[in-house]
């Protein structure tokens, strides 16, 4: 019987699903032409992208997309796990990730990283390349440095923001590298924002390439912006994910297009991922 993979919504601690986004990678055996991406990927895709990629690598990825075996295998890119969130946590996720059959063959390409201090911009994206031809741009969420927590601050009463005005110019360049594509845009925290404005913002031609849109406990916008008609056209292909005692993801939310899911964390622990709990049922 095929087995469906999704978040647990059941609202309580005492629920039976004990398992995290790492045991899902540990545990699910098919690749993607055996089973098509699902919201669990959208965040794990989403949670690589925090990933620092030294410059000589970057290069390497300029010429030729690498396998995320082959990346996690680097010894310069597996020190720089220490510098994430929960050391520890992100060394058995990406471990995971380098051993997995789902996800070690997975090429990703066109890394970009990008901080000016004058302005306040914080921005990360990776591309991912799925073997059925679909490709995946994960954006970063906000960093531990003053810059991008400044420019989270921003947010709050500036729009655009730098890093939106990015996510915009580097989406829109990478779909026109590649126009017979088809994408899935996503993002934890600031990355699900941006993944939004992107993919709301972008032309309405290239709108109709984009298969759905991914924010993983990611703030909204300033309130007009859910009447506006680039957000009303692709307003269907947008999945938002908050835990059930969400802070970040409820900011400048004016809308009701999430879903709720659990998390066994507290309060605005529950941002983390890592607390995230998955469902895995029969159907």
């Amino acid at each position: 019987m095929e087995k469906k993979i999704k978040y647990s919504k059941e609202l309580n601690f005492n629920s039976e699903a004990k398992r995290n986004f790492i045991d899902y990678i540990k545990n699910e055996k098919r690749t993607f032409d055996e089973y098509p991406l699902n919201e669990i990927d959208s965040l794990i895709f989403a949670w690589i992208s925090y990933l620092q990629i030294p410059k000589d690598v970057v290069k390497e990825l300029d010429s030729n997309p690498i396998s995320l075996n082959k990346l996690l295998s680097k010894e310069k890119v597996i020190k720089n796990i220490d510098k994430l969130y929960k050391p520890k946590k992100s060394h058995e996720f990406f471990k995971s990730i380098k051993e997995s059959k789902r996800f070690k063959d997975i090429t990703i390409c066109d890394f970009v990283s990008k901080e000016n201090l004058n302005n306040n911009l914080q921005y990360g994206s990776t591309l991912f390349n799925l073997p059925d031809g679909i490709k995946v741009i994960g954006y970063k969420g906000t960093n531990s440095t003053m810059n991008g927590w400044n420019e989270d601050l921003d947010m709050c009463f500036e729009f655009p923001i730098p890093s939106q005005e990015e996510a915009l110019i580097q989406t829109t360049r990478i779909m026109n590298k590649y126009p017979n594509s088809k994408f899935i845009l996503t993002g934890h925290s600031k990355g699900g924002n941006l993944a939004v404005y992107a993919g709301t913002f972008i032309d309405e031609e290239k709108q109709k390439n984009i298969i759905s849109i991914y924010s993983h406990d990611g703030p909204g916008f300033l309130k007009d912006y859910a009447e506006k008609e680039e957000y009303l056209r692709v307003k269907d292909k947008i999945h938002k994910f908050i835990p059930q005692s969400s802070v970040f993801g409820l900011l400048l939310e004016y809308t009701t297009n999430y879903k709720t899911i659990q998390s066994n964390g507290f309060l605005v622990y529950q941002h983390s991922p890592f607390t995230w709990l998955v469902d895995i049922k029969d159907r």
